[in-house]
């Protein structure tokens, strides 16, 4: 399926198995969700996705670089910091963890490693270390996505490293199919954020009664 669909469909599943309680978790949840539906298709060459974190993986990159000469040159101790602070350097090795897994899963064919349930795993247990009142969103997004992906005529490694792969073959990627999971998984994910408690909570009782 496409970016799109994998992103309404992603939202739309999050919301609506665990409803957020609060403006701020909901606007996490979508956020985190978003994510996850679509960052199985960083091993397809050519994504949106793919492209969107080799920028993100040089951004780092650069940063991390800056960082080094700055304190090298100054003698500031940001690294020291950095490292001394236990949840500074646990946070900085969480993020270390999820790139590295995401740089290996980049490498592997598509629909491989990144399509299966111990990437979901891993990366889920690496936003647990970082963010875990999110971390369920993070799962539920990325099942959404291989899932979906099950409908396609081209399998998914989702026992990895197990070679055999499944696959319905009921409908292409981009066909005729995809538009139709977009759509409800947009209206979905419209349907969950007005009626999750974060949401119902704000508004007013005559708006509610409307509806």
């Amino acid at each position: 399926m496409l970016l799109k669909t994998h992103t309404s469909v992603g939202v739309a599943a999050a919301l609506l198995i665990n409803p957020p309680a609060t403006i701020p978790m909901l606007g996490a949840a979508i956020a985190v969700s978003a994510v996850s539906g679509a960052i199985s298709d960083i091993d397809e060459g050519h994504s949106k996705v793919k492209k969107s974190f080799d920028k993100l993986i040089g951004l780092l990159f650069v940063l991390t670089l800056a960082i080094t000469i700055i304190d090298y040159c100054l003698n500031i101790k940001i690294i020291d910091f950095l490292f001394l602070n236990d949840n500074v350097a646990r946070s900085l090795c969480a993020v270390l963890m999820f790139a590295l897994i995401c740089f290996y899963g980049c490498g592997q064919p598509h629909r491989g490693f990144m399509h299966s349930f111990a990437c979901c795993f891993m990366l889920t247990i690496v936003i647990a270390l970082l963010f875990p009142s999110v971390c369920i969103y993070f799962c539920i997004a990325f099942i959404s996505h291989i899932v979906l992906d099950v409908l396609n005529k081209k399998g998914e490694q989702l026992f990895w490293p197990l070679k055999w792969r499944a696959r319905l073959g009921v409908c292409s990627s981009d066909g005729a199919m995809n538009s139709i999971l977009f759509a409800f998984g947009l209206i979905a994910a419209l349907y969950a954020i007005y009626t999750c408690p974060a949401i119902q909570n704000i508004l007013p009782n005559e708006l509610l009664a409307i509806f």
